[in-house]
């Protein structure tokens, strides 16, 4: 079962959207208007904590997995920002996608303590 919610923030730009998210695909787009949206997907919704807030920097949201029931659950997050949103993504693990952009993006090396590195692959 899956269960899909949207979540809309006005915003006063510049601003700054943090998103932490578990075992989840996020698309980024960006669009002229000073809104935030967040739509989300979650296979089996029981199996996820969601949490949101907002104050005069920025938009959070977190999305984790619970620890019995959420095991097999993954997500999906298409998030629309404005053009000069600051973007701080945490994703463990995930995929990102980032749409119609131009920008410079700076990905800061693995740590790898959290890398697992199979050695006997060719």
């Amino acid at each position: 079962a899956q269960e899909s919610k949207t979540l809309r923030f006005q915003v006063q730009p510049p601003t700054t959207l943090y998103l932490h998210a578990e075992h989840a695909t996020v698309i980024i787009h960006r669009h002229d208007e000073p809104v935030i949206t967040v739509d989300t997907v979650l296979q089996a919704g029981f199996g996820w904590r969601l949490a949101d807030d907002q104050d005069d920097a920025g938009v959070y949201l977190v999305a984790k997995r619970r620890t019995l029931v959420g095991g097999m659950s993954r997500a999906q997050f298409v998030v629309t920002v404005p053009h000069d949103t600051h973007l701080v993504l945490r994703i463990e693990p995930g995929t990102v996608t980032f749409e119609n952009v131009n920008t410079v993006l700076e990905v800061p090396p693995f740590n790898q303590s959290s890398v697992q590195i199979d050695h006997h692959k060719p």
